[in-house]
């Protein structure tokens, strides 16, 4: 877990930071309007991303002591929440849609994260979490203190650019 996170939580802080940047990196023909929509949904679909990879690495266990129950459960699960959550966006304004539904899914990897990982727990007589948890917070922080210099640097450059486009 402690590796899942080392390698998802920067990634999670600099696309929060860098999402339509990189959506228009990689759709270079599209509008500004339709990067950026793209840029909000991935942004809200990254909140889950360590979570995802905690996941992820819980079903994986469980397919190791040769049980596929388990994870066919904490999927549906899952799927339930995302589920719900899209059909809950529908209430949201139609702007806002995509990025309702991009955050259910968010959500639905932190619930089926903390779902896999208490059910793991359970199987093997509990969880010795302390040694990830501090490693997480450690490279949360840290990414934070990256994120703020980065964030400058963003700003200062779309202000040079918006400068230069009028």
């Amino acid at each position: 877990l402690s590796l899942t996170g080392i390698a998802t939580i920067p990634i999670m802080v600099g696309t929060l930071i860098l999402g339509t940047s990189l959506a228009a990196l990689l759709f270079p023909r599209n509008t500004i309007e339709t990067t950026n929509s793209i840029g909000h949904v991935m942004a809200a679909m990254m909140l889950g991303l360590p979570a995802f990879g905690f996941y992820y690495v819980a079903q994986r266990a469980f397919f190791a002591f040769e049980d596929a129950k388990t994870p066919f459960y904490l999927q549906l699960v899952n799927t339930g929440v995302a589920a719900a959550v899209a059909v809950a966006a529908m209430l949201l304004p139609v702007d806002y849609r995509a990025v309702g539904v991009g955050l259910g899914q968010a959500l639905s990897n932190v619930v089926g994260a903390v779902i896999a990982l208490v059910w793991l727990g359970r199987r093997v007589d509990g969880l010795q979490m302390a040694a990830s948890v501090r490693t997480l917070v450690r490279v949360t922080v840290a990414s934070l203190i990256a994120a703020a210099p980065t964030f400058l640097v963003f700003f200062a450059a779309q202000q040079l650019l918006r400068g230069r486009a009028t």
